[in-house]
């Protein structure tokens, strides 16, 4: 261990750091699901046309970046 330059303690938190950011990442792909849901459910309960009306063209946007992230 001593001869990568890392401690056991160094080690340790490097591990600790990789495990809490696969735990992120799983949550973060969850709430856009979650959020894909919710966008999908909205956009069925008005038409198309309506729906570009009343959303800013940055929501627009905004939403069809995420949808694309999901798939």
């Amino acid at each position: 261990m001593k001869s990568s330059g890392m401690s056991l303690d160094m080690i340790r938190k490097k591990m600790i750091e990789k495990d809490t950011e696969e735990i992120d990442v799983r949550a973060l792909r969850w709430k856009l699901k979650d959020l894909n849901t919710e966008v999908t459910e909205i956009l069925n309960h008005k038409e198309l046309s309506q729906a570009k009306k009343d959303l800013s063209k940055e929501s627009q946007t905004l939403i069809q970046s995420l949808l694309l992230l999901l798939n």
